[in-house]
């Protein structure tokens, strides 16, 4: 039996055609403790939120699906825009 344990596979769920069901199938993997299953549909946002500017369906799903305050999604989506909006403001 421990070897059967043992030698587990991780396998990443598929990232949906639908930004709102990616933002919640990655928030039930990390309520649930599975982020590994689902990193990279949050390296997929990250890059996506740093080189585009959301729209506000989009900052609204974000917002209401983030596990916390300190949600990484949610933190990188305020600090990219918070800067992008400082620095236009220079």
């Amino acid at each position: 039996m421990k070897e059967a344990c043992r030698g587990s596979e991780v396998y990443a769920v598929y990232m949906r055609e639908d930004f709102g069901e990616n933002v919640r199938l990655y928030r039930a993997a990390r309520l649930l403790g599975m982020e590994r299953y689902a990193g990279h549909i949050l390296v997929a946002y990250r890059n996506y939120l740093h080189t585009e500017l959301p729209s506000y369906q989009e900052i609204a799903l974000v917002e209401e699906n983030a596990s916390s305050d300190k949600d990484p999604l949610w933190t990188h989506m305020v600090s990219t825009q918070t800067s992008a909006h400082s620095s236009n403001t220079d």
